[in-house]
């Protein structure tokens, strides 16, 4: 379809034909051909085919969703034929009430009132049959007929009062049926279209000939739809390779009062958003810092109202000096901007659909995804890596051990924020969250406490020596000893344990600390050396499949001049199926012996 002309317009204006009236059903009359699933909205096209007549065509479509985005609808078309106007306005409601409604007020009116009556006319005759009990005497009644007479009142008493109490009971449920039906009545197809789907969009669209099937595409927004990603992440310690299964989820929720079915599905990452424009910074003003003034006792002036001829009665102080009387506002003094937080705009990352930052998913086939507000899975991929497995436990904190895989993204997929269920050895062991990865980058996942690696931390020794240098000094030297036993109960050998213990640190040059075992040197700076120069010993085998070193020791991630200074000391094991291990810290602290040291 084309955009109008003059010609066109003239053939409208000069033309006493009638135009071509079309109403529509958008559920009934077209199918979605394509849905685009960000955070928060969704972007729907709908695919009509018309048959147009020859000049104007004014067709009417109604039942788009409540939740519809009226900035966002746009309409496409192929065949002879322009589109001249698109106007999306509220579904007109009738102000009568329907008849379905009308008839079932009066039936539930008159069986009310019917019940009414019938309690009226038993409540009645109950009062008339004890006014008769009370005309008996002793001229009309002889004594022997008085127990017969009794009885008989008796029974006809009895049936009279339990049929006013069943009709009560029937009035009393009709009564509550009737208020339960008003609050949630069960409205017929077109008043749920007017409630759940109350737009419609007007197209005028001028056709040179006969159309049998033009196509018109309206593209719109909705709001009431989102995604979220989550993961199923599955580790295997007992084998080598591919050890490493994920499998790539989506959780699709929507309640825009439209059931998508037998949809085309893809999903967008990228947040559509507003307030595009890069920031920019205010000028960084440095001036003399002035004492605040002191404040002085309020008193009441009259400040003339801002639009009326009214006074205010406001309290004054000189803190008010600068405001201009007429109630005005005016602009802050620059040091109060300049200390002013400027408000952020909500970051947003642009990025492409190869996976560099944003990624589109295509799900295969056609899905089905009803407005109901609930949450439906559906898989967008299952992937297989190979991640060397780690552990790691600091037994002075607590003596577990923690495992995790180092994972790198070798698939085409950018993995965004989302939570993953964890299973290792084929059992669930915690629930994580999966930060932003892109493909080819690397992160750290962790698979939870492996409980067959046993450690304990025996309690510290520690030995008090008291020492004379030269005449008057005295010293008192400490020397500590920490050791840490692993037991590996596994069937399988363990590579990658780290463990990670400290020793203190001084803040203070009378005291000396000194690392006896393991014998670790200081950073490269910390021993004079340049990057250039080789760091000898910086690891230590202190035995068969343990190594000793700083913590941080080679992390691309780790300032290297001050690796040794924070104390912790790293142990790298590897341990044999059923193989146990000791570990030594040795250190001591020198101090003058009248000196209180805090923490020794």
């Amino acid at each position: 379809m084309t955009t109008p002309n003059p010609i066109s317009n003239l053939e409208v204006n000069s033309s006493d034909k009638q135009p071509n009236t079309l109403s529509l059903v958008s559920a009934q009359a077209s199918k979605i051909t394509n849905v685009s699933l960000y955070s928060g909205r969704a972007e729907i096209t709908r695919l009509f085919k018309l048959a147009l007549a020859e000049g104007q065509n004014q067709v009417t479509i109604r039942g788009f969703s409540r939740t519809i985005q009226n900035d966002s609808v746009r309409v496409e078309g192929r065949g002879n034929a322009s589109i001249h106007d698109v106007v999306i306005s509220k579904t007109p409601i009738s102000s009568n009430p329907p008849a379905w409604r009308t008839g079932s007020l009066r039936v539930q009116e008159r069986k009310e009132q019917e019940l009414k009556n019938q309690i009226a006319s038993a409540k009645h005759a109950r009062s008339t049959l004890d006014t008769y009990l009370s005309t008996l005497n002793a001229e009309n009644v002889a004594f022997s007929q008085l127990g017969d007479r009794f009885a008989d009142h008796a029974l006809l008493a009895r049936n009279l009062d339990n049929n006013i109490l069943d009709l009560v009971h029937e009035l009393a449920d009709l009564t509550a049926s009737s208020k339960a039906q008003n609050k949630t009545p069960t409205l017929p197809a077109e008043e749920v279209e007017e409630t759940h789907l109350p737009w419609q969009v007007s197209i005028n669209v001028w056709a040179q000939t006969d159309e049998e099937e033009a196509e018109i595409s309206i593209i719109y927004a909705v709001s009431n739809a989102n995604w979220t990603a989550s993961y199923d992440i599955r580790a295997d310690t007992r084998i080598s390779g591919k050890n490493v299964i994920i499998r790539y989820k989506a959780s699709i929720r929507q309640n825009t009062g439209e059931s998508w079915v037998g949809v085309p599905l893809t999903l967008e990452t990228v947040t559509p958003a507003l307030g595009m424009v890069s920031p920019s910074l205010s000028p960084w003003i440095l001036a003399e810092a002035k004492p605040e003034p002191i404040a002085q006792p309020h008193s009441v002036i009259a400040i003339p109202a801002q639009r009326s001829g009214y006074t205010s009665a406001v309290p004054y102080s000189d803190s008010m000096v600068g405001v201009p009387m007429s109630g005005m506002p005016m602009a802050l003094p620059a040091a109060r901007m300049a200390s002013a937080h400027a408000m952020q705009h909500r970051p947003v990352i642009i990025g492409t659909n190869k996976g560099d930052v944003t990624a589109t998913f295509r799900i295969p086939g056609y899905i089905n995804v009803p407005s109901d507000a609930q949450q439906h899975d559906v898989t967008i991929s299952s992937f297989e890596f190979n991640a060397p497995l780690l552990w790691h436990t600091i037994p002075k904190a607590n003596a577990r051990v923690y495992m995790e895989a180092k994972i790198k993204n070798e698939s085409e997929y950018a993995f965004i924020p989302g939570t993953a269920n964890m299973y290792v050895d084929g059992s669930f062991v915690a629930t994580t969250s999966i930060p932003a990865v892109n493909p080819q980058e690397t992160f750290s996942c962790p698979l939870g406490l492996d409980s067959s690696l046993r450690v304990t931390y025996h309690r510290q020794e520690c030995h008090r020596i008291h020492s004379v240098t030269g005449f008057y000094k005295k010293s008192t030297t400490k020397t500590y000893t920490q050791r840490i036993t692993i037991f590996n109960t596994k069937s399988t050998p363990i590579e990658n344990l780290k463990v990670v213990d400290i020793i203190p640190v001084s803040q203070d040059e009378r005291i000396e600390i000194k690392l006896l075992n393991p014998l670790l040197p200081l950073s490269r700076r910390a021993i004079g050396l340049t990057e250039d120069d080789e760091l000898k010993g910086d690891r230590i085998q202190v035995s068969p499949g343990v190594v000793a070193l700083w913590d941080g020791t080679g992390d691309p991630e780790t300032n290297q001049d001050v690796v040794g200074k924070n104390g912790r000391v790293r142990w790298d094991v590897s341990l044999r199926p059923q193989e146990a291990v000791n570990l030594v810290l040795k250190f001591e602290v020198s101090y003058p012996e009248k000196l209180a040291v805090e923490g020794a």
